[in-house]
């Protein structure tokens, strides 16, 4: 009878050091994960300034067919630029995606870019693209390699 009542008048809940050991597995869990995570969502942000940049292309050949020139496109153009190369404004993105756009013609030749801004605006790095569509990383530039 006395192992019966024992069992009825079990105590409830955990000790402090079952949390505190259960707090710092979860802790340990989380900072071996997270490099692995930050590296994917900048993957992921690279790749987005890739196509950005592939589109950017396609547009200003477009562009070049109709009217014989390259468009220039500065840094925060307005929408309307930007649709005269049949594309969406791609700073809307800017806020999740972290990257700026501008577009520099010279007679023949264009050369697109997305520079790697952090939240306070400043740039991080670049990736370009020339009328031949190579994508080239800015020399010392601490972006990701995409191969596409």
């Amino acid at each position: 009878m006395r192992g019966f009542l024992r069992l009825i008048k079990r105590k409830e809940g955990y000790s402090l050091i079952e949390i505190l050991i259960t707090v710092a597995i979860v802790g340990l869990i989380i900072s071996l994960g997270m490099p692995s995570y930050k590296k994917s969502v900048e993957m992921s942000r690279a790749r987005f300034a890739w196509q950005t940049l592939k589109s950017i292309r396609n547009g200003e050949r477009g562009y070049r067919l109709e009217r014989g020139n390259y468009l220039d496109i500065a840094e925060g153009a307005p929408d309307a630029t930007w649709n005269l190369i049949q594309m969406e404004n791609p700073d809307y993105q800017r806020t999740k995606m972290g990257y700026k756009f501008s577009v520099e013609s010279e007679g023949a030749a264009f050369s697109g870019r997305a520079t790697r801004v952090n939240s306070a605006g400043q740039g991080l790095g670049a990736y370009t693209i020339d009328e031949a569509g190579q994508i080239q990383k800015e020399s010392g530039a601490d972006l990701p390699e995409v191969a596409y």
